[in-house]
């Protein structure tokens, strides 16, 4: 009877201990390190590649049950001093991109890369630049308008939609777009 009651004690602490062993934050860089090892990285850019899924196989679902199940969240927490780009994982949340701050940092990023030096250079974007660089948003946020896209990120700016590589369909049908563009000819 002894036994048996020292047993069930155990297996109540057991789950508690082990939440425990997983709050502190080096124990936790720890455990993503040896994972790390495991698949062989080399820096941690490699983990854009993991998923939730593939962590929770390793050994993760404890640690990630800590951040709501997102291993997005946990290796921003784990790794704050990393300079992460959200947007290069492989599975983000959907609400991501629906705050406006996200999108900038994204397109501030991605001028960056491009070599912007200034507005202007923008009217060069073309939607295959956008997707490739992870900015799949554009598809479900601006119907794959570019324009819109880009006017939208940087309002302070006065785009003429006709600079553009690609204007929207429908674009030239609207007789205000006509007229703009007949005032700009001068």
């Amino acid at each position: 009877r002894r036994v048996r009651g020292s047993f069930e004690f155990l297996m109540k602490i057991a789950p508690r201990k082990q939440a425990r062993t997983w709050r502190g934050l080096h124990k936790q860089r720890n455990f993503l390190d040896s994972v790390a090892t495991t698949l062989k990285f080399s820096s941690l850019d490699d983990w854009y590649q993991i998923n939730t899924t593939k962590l929770r196989k390793l050994g993760g679902s404890r640690l990630l049950a800590l951040y709501s199940f997102s291993a997005v969240k946990a290796l921003i927490s784990v790794y704050p001093e990393h300079n992460w780009k959200i947007w290069k994982f492989k599975a983000i949340s959907r609400n991501f991109w629906t705050d406006r701050f996200h999108r900038r940092t994204f397109f501030d990023w991605l001028g960056q890369e491009l070599g912007y030096v200034s507005f202007g250079c923008w009217y060069h974007i073309s939607g295959t630049d956008i997707h490739r660089s992870g900015g799949w948003f554009l598809s479900n946020d601006y119907k794959n308008s570019v324009i819109n896209a880009v006017k939208d990120t940087y309002p302070e700016y006065p785009w003429i939609p006709w600079k553009f590589n690609r204007v929207p369909v429908n674009f030239w049908s609207d007789l205000e777009n006509q007229k703009a563009f007949s005032k700009h000819l001068g």
